[in-house]
């Protein structure tokens, strides 16, 4: 722990709005996870503006100064997906270690730093050892350290703290994209690189300052203490009696890695992203062949990034209250319908509005898939668990796109790699909905008194 608290003496200079040591967080009225929520959303809203949606503004300028094909450059973008998730177990682990701040703080240098060297690089090759090498550990290693930190301050809450925090990302799609939309097209892609690096480094580092562990019994004002369980729902106290998941327990990383319920909220995952990942990079093309013009699709992707935003906040406070897995299952039967639009609907706009509609309401699974993870395994193991995830999720969104790709290129159509996303969501719908909490594992009285 003492990098961690070492990181933490330079809180108060990097935010003044840091909390004061001593001074209890009651006092300001507000319970002090909610502060990590706020910060955390700030780092979504740069994520999202500059990194998720903003690189796509980046990609034919970067096309035409490099002159590479387009196969080159967007298999340099996929891999950020793929690097960005082998990195999770060591995030994990430094989180758990070290404590969140500092993993986000190294993330937000990193990233801030990379983006604004990204706009000095020359050649391709500079290009691509910076992007990879830098800004994509950069942008995410503070994903990690965020949701370390609100499963450590939120079990009751732990579904409405994640969807308020990830709502940043849809946010920073409308709020930021367009201005590193205008800068890159008036001033080149190198000037948006690096106005895009000292924003994240100007906003980044004072959020990052907020992010610190709960002292002892400091979390406890949202984990008021309630009976055990074996089986239950992922979420809190529901209609019907809906039982809940043993919340006082803490899995130890083997412990978990032997249930049936982590593996399932990995399948979970990998057949969600096998759908949001293509989608992701196919939205235009798929609109554009069912007769929505190129115009209308941009439009309809400001909707969508729009409608995020209550499908998510909905989605985490009812899965709180009810149950977090059927929340998640809820949300891909969206997206179920989302491609049943696109394989019977007509040609034309209404069919783009109610495809772009379906899409925005099925990502109110993401933050609860996460929020799983805590619910069902507890808080001191949170980020390695978390981490040994994120390799799957990085394996499968890395493989949608490419996938989707292929089959478009061998059959000249959408028709069979819509079916592909089809079921990868129906698969994992199925799943979600089946996800109960695991048994308490079994423990001699001394390995008890150890943990």
């Amino acid at each position: 722990m003492a990098i961690g608290e070492s990181v933490g003496r330079f809180a108060p200079i990097l935010n003044p709005f840091a909390r004061v040591k001593g001074l209890p967080g009651h006092v300001r009225g507000m319970y002090p996870g909610w502060r990590m929520v706020a910060a955390s959303s700030v780092l979504h809203v740069l994520n999202g503006g500059l990194y998720y949606t903003g690189l796509s503004v980046f990609f034919l300028p970067l096309r035409e100064f490099f002159d590479v094909s387009n196969t080159k450059l967007s298999l340099i973008f996929s891999l950020r997906s793929l690097e960005g998730g082998i990195d999770g177990p060591v995030a994990g682990y430094m989180a758990d270690r070290h404590g969140p701040r500092l993993v986000v703080l190294i993330g937000v240098l990193m990233s801030g730093v990379g983006f604004i060297l990204l706009g000095l690089t020359g050649s391709f090759l500079m290009f691509s050892i910076v992007f990879l090498g830098i800004v994509t550990i950069g942008f995410a290693f503070p994903h990690h350290g965020t949701m370390v930190t609100i499963n450590q301050w939120f079990r009751r809450r732990l579904g409405t703290a994640i969807s308020f925090s990830t709502s940043g990302s849809a946010v920073g799609g409308f709020a930021l994209t367009p201005l590193v939309a205008y800068v890159v097209l008036e001033y080149g892609w190198q000037s948006g690189a690096i106005m895009s690096g000292v924003l994240v480094l100007v906003i980044g580092l004072p959020a990052a300052a907020v992010f610190r562990s709960p002292a002892p019994g400091e979390a406890d004002a949202d984990d008021p203490p309630r009976p055990a369980t074996r089986e239950g729902s992922a979420g809190g106290d529901g209609p019907g009696g809906i039982a809940l998941a043993p919340i006082n327990l803490d899995f130890t990383v083997g412990e978990a890695l032997r249930t049936k319920t982590y593996w399932l909220i990995a399948l979970g995952i990998g057949c969600r992203l096998i759908m949001k990942s293509a989608i992701t990079v196919h939205f235009f093309p798929i609109l554009v062949s069912k007769g929505v013009s190129e115009v209308t699709v941009v439009s309809l992707v400001a909707l969508m990034s729009v409608l995020r935003l209550p499908a998510i906040f909905s989605a985490g406070i009812v899965g709180d209250r009810w149950s977090l897995s059927k929340m998640a299952s809820i949300s891909m039967s969206f997206g179920v319908m989302a491609m049943c639009v696109i394989l019977f609907g007509p040609d034309g706009i209404w069919t783009g509005v109610l495809f772009a509609v379906f899409v925005a309401l099925s990502q109110g699974s993401d933050a609860m898939t996460w929020g799983l993870v805590g619910v069902h395994f507890g808080r001191a193991h949170f980020g390695k668990l978390r981490g040994i995830l994120s390799v799957a999720q990085a394996g499968f969104s890395a493989a949608g796109p490419v996938m989707v790709g292929i089959l478009v290129d061998r059959t000249d159509s959408y028709t069979l790699a819509i079916w592909v996303m089809l079921i990868g969501a129906a698969v994992a719908g199925v799943v979600y909905w089946s996800i109960k909490a695991p048994p308490p594992p079994v423990r001699r009285w001394s390995e008890r008194v150890r943990r």
